[in-house]
């Protein structure tokens, strides 16, 4: 969902949004991994999830109205 998410953001020109989401998740879940914190699964599952949520606030703040479609 997140990756296609970024690629709908970038399609309607907000391509510094989903580029900071996208580049902080995998910061995020590269530096847990590095470090070993906790489980793997959940982290990922963690880190995914809320880029998943902060693109969808994106998705609605951007691209809510009808204007932005035309």
């Amino acid at each position: 969902m997140v990756l296609w998410t970024g690629l709908l953001l970038q399609s309607f020109g907000a391509v510094t949004g989903a580029t900071a989401v996208c580049c902080a998740a995998a910061l995020a879940q590269t530096v847990l991994l590095a470090t070993r914190t906790g489980d793997p699964h959940l982290a990922a599952a963690a880190v995914c999830g809320t880029a998943a949520v902060v693109q969808a606030v994106l998705v609605c703040a951007l691209l809510g109205r009808a204007t932005a479609h035309r």
